[in-house]
C-alpha cells in the first residue's frame, strides 16, 4: 500500500523527527565557544566604558587621570576572574547609567537567546497544528456496517449457546 506525501509526516515518525530536531538544537545550543583571552576582554571593556571626566571618549581613548584609574581597575578585575557583566555593573553603579557606551543588558544578548527559542516553539506549534489538522475525522458507521456487526454478534451468540 503506498502512502500519500502528507501521510509521511503523520504519526510516530513525525514525533521522532521532531524529538531528533529538538535534541540536535539543544546539543548545538549548549556548546560554548572558547573563553576569550584576558587581553581581548580588557580591550572590549575599555572600548565600552565611558571616561568619567570626558565628553564622548572611552577609557581606552582618554589619557585623563580617571580614565587611567579605571583602566587599571579593569585589568585587576579581569585578572581576578570577574565577568564582563559584573565589571559593567560595578562601573554603572559607581558612575551612573551613562558610564557605558553599550548599556549592560541592552537586549542584544537576550534577543540572541530568545529568537531561536521562539523559532523552535513556533515550529513545534506549526507541526502539531499540521498533524492534528491532517488527521481524518472519524466517520459515522453506515446502516450496512451496523447490520454486519449485528449479524456477526448474533452469530457469535449462537456459537456460545452450542
Amino acid at each position: 500500500m503506498s502512502r500519500r506525501p502528507g501521510e509521511l509526516l503523520a504519526g510516530r515518525p513525525a514525533w521522532l523527527l521532531l524529538a531528533a530536531l529538538v535534541a540536535t538544537l539543544l546539543a548545538v545550543g549548549s556548546v560554548h565557544g572558547h573563553p576569550r583571552p584576558q587581553a581581548e576582554r580588557i580591550s572590549y571593556l575599555e572600548s565600552v566604558i565611558r571616561c568619567p571626566s570626558c565628553v564622548d571618549l572611552t577609557i581606552a581613548q582618554s589619557d585623563s587621570q580617571p580614565a587611567r584609574y579605571l583602566r587599571q581597575e579593569v585589568v585587576i578585575w579581569v585578572g581576578a576572574g570577574r565577568s564582563d557583566s559584573w565589571i559593567e555593573q560595578q562601573v554603572t553603579a559607581r558612575y551612573g547609567g551613562s558610564a557605558l557606551l553599550v548599556p549592560a543588558g541592552s537586549g542584544i544578548g537576550e534577543l540572541a537567546w530568545a529568537l531561536p527559542i521562539a523559532a523552535v516553539v513556533l515550529a513545534g506549534g506549526a507541526l502539531a497544528w499540521f498533524l492534528i489538522r491532517r488527521r481524518p475525522a472519524p466517520e459515522a458507521p453506515s446502516p450496512e456496517d451496523e447490520g454486519l456487526v449485528a449479524a456477526a454478534l448474533a452469530g457469535r451468540r449462537e456459537e456460545w449457546r452450542r
